[in-house]
């Protein structure tokens, strides 16, 4: 059913670049559906930027990441939070996705996976079940912040759309230095996902409604 899926989703990304790591080839395959699709991010970190680059900068890389993966900049919804602070912000945040909610009323929410240990992640993930109650909930998993995992859905990733996150995920030259950015280790862990091929890790989170 999900791989087929065709209606609304939103992504929370709690930072620009956590939607393309966690479930890029997922959404590249499920534009192929023309299934709409909307990208919420909640901060730029800019604190964790290398010297030299801007808040812009980081900006311009996420719209051309999702432009490869099929998204267009009115799909995408910033939000300027302070990376690692989010727990400060929790109302605030709520009431924006609230808002969006309100505003796009989404079938499928893609958010971080409650194993997620990143303070940021958790804020996400609580806030995102709280305010989407009624919609199918997945959570993708980031191994490198999550001591544990559930595999009660992984969903394969043809080869054009795995190309599609690989080049997304290289548009970030902002952040190609950091280990979670190896391309090589991101399709290591892909075809673990997958066993033959590749596959994208989740949460089955559900919802009171279902398609």
């Amino acid at each position: 059913m999900l791989k087929n899926f065709s209606g609304k989703c939103l992504v929370l990304s709690p930072h620009l670049d956590d939607m393309e790591l966690g479930c890029g080839g997922f959404i590249a395959e499920i534009l192929n559906n023309n299934a709409s699709v909307k990208v919420a991010s909640f901060s730029y970190s800019e604190e964790s930027l290398p010297s030299g680059y801007s808040k812009d900068d980081i900006k311009n890389e996420s719209l051309l990441a999702r432009k490869n993966l099929g998204l267009i900049e009115s799909d995408s919804l910033f939000f300027d939070y302070k990376t690692r602070y989010f727990s400060y912000s929790r109302q605030d945040i709520l009431e924006d996705m609230v808002a969006i909610k309100k505003s796009y009323t989404p079938d499928l929410v893609i958010l971080p996976s409650s194993y997620d240990s990143h303070q940021d992640h958790r804020v996400i993930y609580e806030e995102g079940v709280r305010a989407f109650k009624n919609s199918i909930k997945l959570g993708y998993q980031l191994p490198w912040n999550c001591s544990h995992m559930s595999n009660n859905c992984k969903l394969s990733i043809n080869s054009e759309s795995w190309n599609k996150k690989i080049k997304s995920i290289s548009c970030y030259k902002s952040q190609l230095e950091k280990n979670t950015f190896d391309l090589e280790f991101v399709s290591i862990i892909g075809l673990f996902n997958g066993k033959h091929t590749m596959a994208e890790s989740f949460e089955f989170i559900g919802s009171t409604n279902a398609f």
